[in-house]
């Protein structure tokens, strides 16, 4: 059991870091919540490409949870 744990931890570590999109949005969103034009305006992305990060840190987390 610790050795799943131990992978299921690694891989969501390794989807949340291994793009600058999804570390920049990570450590905007520590101190709270924000909307996507408050994102898009203060990580100078567009929305179509943050999306795909956004889908990727939620299908991650809720997905090693089980």
């Amino acid at each position: 059991m610790k050795k799943k744990v131990k992978t299921m931890n690694r891989m969501l570590i390794d989807l949340l870091f291994m793009s600058q999109k999804r570390r920049d949005l990570l450590l905007l969103l520590k101190d709270g919540g924000r909307t996507m034009e408050e994102i898009v305006n203060l990580l100078n992305v567009t929305p179509t490409g943050m999306l795909p990060q956004i889908k990727k840190i939620k299908g991650g987390i809720s997905g090693s949870s089980g």
